[in-house]
């Protein structure tokens, strides 16, 4: 190879590799940057499913209904019978829904 083309050669080769140097400069740039839209989105979206679902119901929450069974009111004593509206708890036991907590 003539010594020109060689020189000739080695810019091109000096050049090429200046190009790769900032194309790998702009690719650590891209990956941080999605990086960061990664966690933007990660808050947003746990953000919204937070905000969109209910709250789901705890062991002692009590829940109104109709009563299913016969049993005992916690508060008055008195009977409850099939069919009255109650509020029952998990912990607690079922009370009329007449009576106050």
């Amino acid at each position: 190879m003539h010594p020109a083309d060689l020189e000739e050669f080695y810019k091109v080769l000096e050049s090429i590799a200046s190009s790769l140097e900032k194309l790998n400069q702009n690719i650590s740039a891209l990956v941080g940057v999605q990086s960061q839209i990664v966690a933007q989105l990660a808050q947003i979206k746990g953000g919204v499913l937070a905000q969109a679902e209910p709250p789901k119901p705890s062991e002692d929450q009590e829940k109104h209904m109709i009563s299913k069974y016969k049993g005992t009111c916690i508060l008055c004593g008195k009977r409850i019978q099939v069919g009255d509206p109650i509020i029952y708890s998990k912990d607690k036991g079922a009370r009329h829904e007449h009576c106050p907590p």
